[in-house]
């Protein structure tokens, strides 16, 4: 075999070797920031349940409102079923109804 061919069948391993590093490395990635989306959805769900749980109709959020009277809590109550709306049920941010920063809240 030449010398050559040698050179040429060392390049190819290495080549190889690089391609193969840099898949698991994607892979890897990936998988830290499918844990950290799940963590996050947990997280988001445990804040909704704190509040009554996901609400269905502007009646269910009416009613949870009316029973707090802390201006505060309801802003945190609200801000949390907008979060789980946006990030666990993926719903479109039609109008930027969904964007935090652009709500003032009206009691």
């Amino acid at each position: 075999m030449s010398d050559q061919m040698i050179v040429f069948k060392r390049r190819m391993a290495l080549v190889g070797a690089e391609i193969a590093s840099k898949l698991e490395h994607k892979k890897s990635e990936k998988d830290r920031k499918d844990v950290k989306e799940r963590v996050h959805a947990e997280d988001l769900m445990l804040d909704v349940g704190k509040y009554g749980g996901y609400w269905a109709s502007e009646k269910d959020m009416d009613a949870w409102l009316k029973e707090c009277t802390n201006e505060a809590e309801k802003s945190k109550m609200v801000e949390a079923q907008i979060k789980f709306r946006k990030f666990v049920l993926h719903c479109k941010n039609v109008n930027n109804c969904l964007n935090l920063a652009l709500q003032t809240w009206i009691w």
